[in-house]
C-alpha cells in the first residue's frame, strides 16, 4: 500500500519502503481483528487520495507520525503532511493511486509492519507510475495509526514464484524440547528462528538465536533465493562465530534436501546434507548429517514446532 507520495509527477509512485529490523523478528499476539483494521487504513488512505483528501489522508498517522518522500525528504508532524498533501493535490488534479498488499505482519501486539505495492495514475499521463512500499502502524487507544513512511520506486521483477513453495516458512519458529528431560534439555542449546520476506520476495530472511540455559551462544541469519545460473533454490547462511554455509535445495513434496558446504572459522570445510520435512504448517522437521574434514559424521534430528499462528496476508487490489 502506497503511503507516501512524491513531490513531481514523475515520481509520483505514493510508495513506501521500512527498514525491517535485523534482529530476531517475532510475531505478535496480533487478532485477525487486527489485520482487518490494518486493510481498512489501506483502503481509507486509497479513497481519501483518490478523493484529493489532503487532510483525511494525515490523519491516519499519529500525531508525530513521519512520513519520507523518494529524495529522503522527511515530513513529521500531521499538519506538515497534510500541507504537503494539499500542495501535491493542487499541482496533480485527478491523480489516482491502486494499492496491494503483499503482507502485513505483527512484530508486537501493538505494532504492525504492512508492505506493498501501488499503480499511480494521472490524468493526461501516457502510463501509470508502479512503487513499493513498507508502512509502520502501532495501536493507540485501540486504533491503529501509521507512525512512519518511507517510498520507494517501483522494484525489479520478483522471483516470488521460484520461492512460494517455501511461504510456509514465514512467522516464529522454536526447536521442541518435549522430548527431553529437564537434565537433558539443560545441555541442548535451543534455537529460536524467524523467517520474513524481503522486500519485493525476493529472499526469505531466517534470523536465529541459539540459547544455552537462557544464554545467547550464537547468532545468524540465512538468506534463502532463487539462483538463476543453475535453476534452484540456494540458501547462505552467516553465524556470529564466522562460519559460512552455502546450500543447494532440492524438493520432492513435502520434502526439501539441502546438499550445505560449510566454510569455519579456521578454515576447514565442513560438508553435509540436510532435509526438512514439513509436517505440517505449524511442524518442521530437521535431519542434519556432518562430515568433518577427518571423515568423522553427526547425525541430529529436531522438530521444530511454530510459536503461534502466524498472520501472513496477500491481497490483489
Amino acid at each position: 500500500m502506497n503511503r507516501a507520495f512524491s513531490v513531481t509527477l514523475s515520481t509520483c509512485t505514493l510508495a513506501v519502503l521500512l527498514a525491517l529490523p535485523s534482529a530476531v523478528f517475532g510475531q505478535g499476539q496480533a487478532t485477525p481483528a487486527d489485520e482487518q483494521a490494518i486493510r481498512a487504513s489501506a483502503a481509507a488512505y486509497q479513497d481519501a487520495f483518490n478523493r484529493g483528501d489532503a487532510q483525511q489522508l494525515a490523519n491516519l498517522w499519529t500525531d508525530g507520525g513521519e512520513l519520507i518522500d523518494q529524495t529522503g525528504h522527511l515530513l513529521r508532524g500531521r499538519k506538515s503532511i497534510a500541507d504537503a498533501f494539499k500542495k501535491f493535490f493542487a499541482d496533480h488534479k485527478g491523480a489516482t493511486i491502486e494499492i496491494t498488499i503483499q503482507s502485513i505482519e505483527f512484530p508486537h501486539p501493538n505494532t504492525a509492519v504492512e508492505i506493498g505495492t501501488s499503480q499511480s495514475h494521472s490524468p493526461g499521463a501516457n502510463a501509470s507510475i508502479g512503487g513499493h512500499y513498507s508502512a509502520i502502524h502501532i495501536k493507540k487507544g485501540g486504533k491503529w495509526l501509521l507512525q512512519r513512511v518511507n517510498e520507494g520506486p517501483e522494484l525489479p521483477p520478483s522471483n516470488y514464484e521460484h520461492l512460494k513453495e517455501l511461504e510456509w516458512l514465514v512467522g516464529s519458529w522454536v526447536d521442541d524440547m518435549s522430548g527431553h528431560d529437564h537434565a537433558e534439555a539443560a545441555k541442548i542449546p535451543v534455537v529460536h528462528t524467524s523467517c520474513r520476506w524481503s522486500v519485493n520476495r525476493n529472499f526469505l530472511i531466517r534470523n536465529f538465536t541459539a540459547t544455552l540455559n537462557g544464554q545467547v551462544t550464537a547468532t545468524g541469519v540465512q538468506h534463502i533465493g532463487w539462483y538463476a545460473p543453475t535453476q534452484q533454490i540456494r540458501s547462505w547462511t552467516f553465524d556470529s562465530r564466522g562460519h559460512i554455509i552455502a546450500g543447494m535445495w532440492q524438493r520432492s513434496g513435502d520434502r526439501w534436501t539441502i546438499v550445505t558446504k560449510e566454510a569455519l572459522q579456521d578454515g576447514e570445510i565442513v560438508r553435509g546434507d540436510e532435509t526438512l520435512t514439513r509436517k505440517d504448517n505449524n511442524t518442521q522437521i530437521w535431519t542434519v548429517n556432518l562430515e568433518t574434514a577427518d571423515g568423522k559424521t553427526k547425525k541430529s534430528d529436531v522438530v521444530v514446532k511454530r510459536v503461534q499462528p502466524h498472520h501472513l496476508s496477500h491481497t490483489t487490489k
